[in-house]
């Protein structure tokens, strides 16, 4: 709620600088300045995209080649805590270098580029992966 008030006044006035057309920072985690530029506490978060990037990485998790590891270490280990920490600091890891590379490629490239060369890497990996060579 607080993150809403702190914006009123941007989405009225954005400014295009800095802020995106929802009026929040451009990494989300800026913080939050009103028009006239003075700093707020806390820090802005868009939602939106936070929730859409957890139902995403979530949906796209599930049955894959990580989520079936950590369930059979597991089952190995019987350390069931040990895996679950294990595993949330790799993909925490992983997540950071993709965010770092697209944020810095973003800069560069246009969006239709880095889909269309995730998309290749994609089909890439899964004729490796069905030929036995990854």
């Amino acid at each position: 709620m607080e993150a809403r008030q702190v914006f009123a006044d941007d989405l009225a006035h954005p400014n295009t600088d800095s802020m995106t057309s929802t009026g929040t920072a451009r990494n989300g985690l800026e913080p939050a300045q009103t028009r006239s530029g003075r700093a707020q506490k806390g820090i802005a978060v868009d939602y939106q995209v936070l929730l859409t990037t957890f139902g995403v990485v979530f949906l796209a998790e599930m049955g894959d080649k990580t989520h079936l590891a950590a369930m059979t270490l597991a089952a190995q280990t019987g350390r069931p805590w040990a895996v679950l920490i294990g595993s949330s600091l790799a993909l925490v890891c992983v997540s950071a270098v993709g965010v770092a590379v697209g944020n810095v490629l973003s800069e560069y490239l246009p969006l239709e580029w880095i889909k269309r060369a995730a998309a290749v890497a994609f089909i890439v990996i899964g004729v490796l992966m069905l030929s036995g060579k990854f």
